[in-house]
Formats: structure tokens, C-alpha cells, sequence
């Protein structure tokens, strides 16, 4: 009778246990259903994924001389990844200056960069259009800039004026005059950069004619200020001269 009682105490602690893990288990699977959203951590998406997008990139040449686009210029897109370059666009400003990149690929990931560039020319020894000097630029973006409307600023060049200071009346030696030249419109938007110049003659003989000149300087419209001196009178009078890029132009001043 011991063993039987003995057996019967065992079998009903076996049953406890089981019973006591069926309930821990099933108060387990509970508490997990009743978790705290908050405190679930959601996988976010890799932010060094890289979004392609087939875009447009838009602009115009913006000529820093006239304060208006500049048409006929060359204008390069090029593309880097890494800094190193991986591809190269060209295309011409048109009407207004305007220019297009059409459905260019652009990333999203930051090592992708992209220049709207536009070289220059010295313009020392120009002869032609072709040689005639410019001042370009370099205008670097990002994949979230690229739809800005982009106005790379250039600074274009007439190749020559010639100056005439022909005499119908007798000067002495002291007598003078010099022709001043500023440039307004490319002041403003260039400070830092010369855009004067002047230029004049001394009294000599009836009918001599002094010839000199200037290259090289920006283009657009200048002011001209005129002051002549003979026999100790002084007079001043203001004119207007426009040369257009890689253009050769003349101004005479009469004494």
C-alpha cells in the first residue's frame, strides 16, 4: 500500500510541473502579442542605396559683360564618381543662352558629383572668333541640386579697338587730349577685375594722326568720357562705344 501511495504522490507532482509549464508558456506567447510597438525595431532602408533617376538639366550662359544669356557657347557636363570623371556631355547655348542635358543619369549617392563647365580662352594673340578671348567657369552639384535652373557666368572678350586722334587745327606740345573708357554692366558683376582703360594724344603737327590701341578687355557697351586741352581751354564731352565678343572695332577722336 506504501508503494502504491508513493507512486500516486509522483504521478500527481508530474502532473503540476507539466500543468505549470503549459501555463508559463502560454503566459509567454502573451506577453509577446502585448509588446509595445514602440519598443519594436524596424529595419530602415540602407541610406548608402543609390537612387538613379533619369533628369534634365537646365540652364543658360550667363554673360557677366551685357546682364543677358550668351548664345553659340560650348558647354560641358561631366560626371564624376570618387573624383574621378566617368563621362562627358557637350551641347551649344542656344536662344538666350539656354542650354539642355537631356535625360542624363543621375545618382544619389554623394560620391556621384557633377560639373557644368566652360573653358577659357587667353585671348592674347586672337586673330578670330575662333581664338578671341573668354573667362569660364566651373559650376559642381549635387543629385538634389540638379534641378536648379543653372547660370554659369562667363566673361567674353573683344579681340581690338583701334584709336584715332586726328588734328584739323595746329597743336603745340602741351596741348592734350584722352578718351576715358568704362564698362558699368561688367563692373557690377565682376568687381574685382579691371574695366577702364583710356587712352589719348599730345599736340604735335596739323594733320598727324595718332594711332594706338587696346585688346583683350571684356566686351559690352563703354562709357566714354573725352578731355582736351589746347592753348590752356579745357573741354569735356561723354560717348558710347558697343563691341561685341571677338569683335575689332575703331573710335576716332577729333581734336
Amino acid at each position: 500500500m506504501w508503494c502504491i501511495g508513493k507512486r500516486a504522490t509522483h504521478n500527481k507532482q508530474m502532473k503540476n510541473s507539466i500543468a505549470f509549464i503549459l501555463v508559463f508558456l502560454i503566459c509567454l506567447s502573451l506577453a509577446q502579442c502585448r509588446k509595445d510597438p514602440h519598443s519594436i525595431v524596424k529595419e530602415e532602408p540602407d541610406e548608402t542605396s543609390d537612387l538613379v533617376v533619369m533628369k534634365d538639366i537646365n540652364g543658360m550662359v550667363f554673360n557677366t559683360c551685357t546682364d543677358s544669356g550668351l548664345a553659340g557657347i560650348k558647354v560641358y557636363l561631366k560626371m564624376y564618381y570618387q573624383k574621378k570623371q566617368i563621362s562627358e556631355y557637350s551641347t551649344l547655348s542656344g536662344t538666350s543662352g539656354k542650354y539642355t542635358f537631356t535625360a542624363v543619369e543621375m545618382h544619389s549617392d554623394p560620391d556621384y558629383e557633377q560639373v557644368i563647365y566652360i573653358a577659357s580662352k587667353s585671348g592674347d594673340n586672337a586673330k578670330n572668333f575662333e581664338t578671341c578671348g573668354i573667362r569660364g567657369t566651373s559650376m559642381w552639384f549635387k543629385f538634389e541640386e540638379s534641378d536648379i535652373f543653372m547660370k554659369p557666368r562667363v566673361a567674353p572678350k573683344f579681340i581690338y579697338i583701334a584709336f584715332y586722334f586726328p588734328r584739323q587745327q595746329t597743336t603745340v606740345a602741351s596741348d592734350s587730349i584722352i578718351a576715358r573708357f568704362t564698362q558699368n554692366i561688367y563692373h557690377k558683376n565682376v568687381p574685382d577685375y579691371p574695366y577702364q582703360f583710356g587712352d589719348g594724344s599730345i599736340g604735335e603737327r596739323t594733320g598727324y594722326t595718332a594711332h594706338s590701341g587696346i585688346r583683350n578687355y571684356p566686351m559690352g557697351l563703354y562709357h566714354i568720357v573725352v578731355d582736351k586741352w589746347v592753348s590752356g581751354v579745357h573741354t569735356q564731352w561723354k560717348d558710347s562705344l558697343y563691341t561685341n565678343y571677338g569683335d575689332t572695332a575703331a573710335y576716332v577722336v577729333h581734336w
